[in-house]
């Protein structure tokens, strides 16, 4: 379990050391500024890989994305890229994504596709193939606002030019590299600063980005029966939590972690923010099932191999107000079973990511008159 900014740190930044520091590598604030900055001083475009394209050629909204090695070109596109430069500089909620060169080789992309979207698959073969690469952009992790800059050592004058433009608009970076035939990485006081683990607001003050779950606050106490229930949940490997005045955020990576944190919890009054780890898919609708009932349950996100049938089991949670889930696909059918959602009192928000709804499922959900805010994909269709 981590127990503080500095063991995430620790545990991210060790993990990266053996393969990154022969590279020419710049770690990053994941502002805005610094994905403009990358893409100013390479002189490229760039496309986000593990997210899809929102337009097509002709600037219509693309769906039916069967193929994302193909549909990566698109990225090219300037309506796409202003969604690059408005999303691509940061990471997603329990999703691995990162900026490559638009006209990376296709059989590229499908190595990627093949070998999957999460971080322990794809970072090393990032590393692996940044010969052919050149370069990449790779936000960290979703609870530390950092981003990995890395090229191949002949582009290392890119780094160069980077370093200087960076200084010039006062936006610190640090480095992985080898000191005294020792791997190592040093952050300064100011890239330390953003990560506490605050998710409350951006750090980027030109950013619109914001997390849901809520900021860290270990220096106000706790009551002593809160307290226990940290320490305990604290063992368990797969899980990470925080927690504000008001409420706690657990992000699990397990249904034996899943089902020990709602039981945990039961007898605290404090909202509870729960997201399953989709780079982990071992939580199923049965374990969905077997978690008691948590009247404190008002957010929850989930991926495969939870289904849109399993989600009625949610009904249970009676002030759930947001269901946030990413590639699970939905169906007539499973709009049809939606309409379960009109028995949550507070449902405010659904939000469906990286799945090919279609035009008329959006159209069913968004007249539900249950579900007042919708979005999938970053685009609001309602609300």
């Amino acid at each position: 379990m981590l127990r503080s900014d500095d063991d995430v740190l620790q545990w991210i930044f060790d993990g990266l050391l053996p393969d990154v520091h022969p590279l020419p590598n710049l770690v990053l604030p994941t502002w805005k500024r610094s994905l403009e900055l990358v893409l100013k001083v390479i002189g490229q475009t760039g496309g986000i890989w593990g997210d899809d394209p929102r337009y097509d050629e002709r600037g219509e909204h693309y769906f039916n994305i069967r193929n994302p090695a193909t549909a990566f070109r698109l990225w090219a596109t300037p309506p796409n890229q202003e969604y690059v430069r408005d999303h691509g500089f940061h990471s997603k909620l329990g999703l691995f994504t990162f900026i490559l060169d638009v006209e990376t080789p296709q059989t590229v992309l499908e190595t990627f596709d093949r070998a999957g979207y999460s971080f322990p698959v794809a970072f090393p073969l990032i590393v692996k193939l940044i010969g052919q690469l050149r370069w990449v952009y790779v936000p960290l992790w979703d609870e530390v606002p950092l981003a990995l800059f890395v090229t191949r050592p002949e582009d290392g004058a890119w780094v160069h030019r980077l370093e200087q433009s960076l200084q010039h608009e006062g936006i610190p970076y640090s480095r992985i590299a080898l000191e005294g035939g020792r791997e190592t990485w040093h952050l300064n006081d100011e890239l330390r600063k953003l990560c506490r683990l605050d998710y409350g607001a951006s750090p980027d003050p030109e950013s619109d980005h914001r997390m849901t779950a809520p900021a860290i606050e270990e220096d106000v106490p706790l009551p002593p029966a809160e307290e226990r229930i940290v320490n305990e949940l604290r063992q368990l490997e797969g899980v990470i939590l925080s927690w504000n005045e008001d409420s706690w955020c657990f992000d699990v990576e397990t249904e034996a972690e899943l089902l020990q944190v709602c039981k945990s919890v039961q007898p605290i009054d404090r909202k509870v923010i729960l997201a399953v780890n989709t780079s982990y898919p071992s939580v199923t609708n049965d374990g969905l099932a077997k978690i008691p009932t948590l009247d404190q349950l008002v957010e929850f996100s989930a991926g495969p191999p939870v289904t849109a049938e399993g989600l009625r089991d949610l009904v249970r949670h009676r002030n759930l107000r947001k269901i946030e889930t990413t590639r699970i696909p939905f169906t007539g059918h499973d709009v049809a079973l939606l309409r379960g959602f009109a028995v949550f009192p507070r449902v405010d928000e659904l939000e469906i990511d990286l799945v090919d709804l279609g035009d008329d499922v959006k159209g069913q959900i968004k007249s539900n008159p249950a579900i007042r805010k919708f979005s999938t994909d970053g685009e609001l269709i309602k609300g």
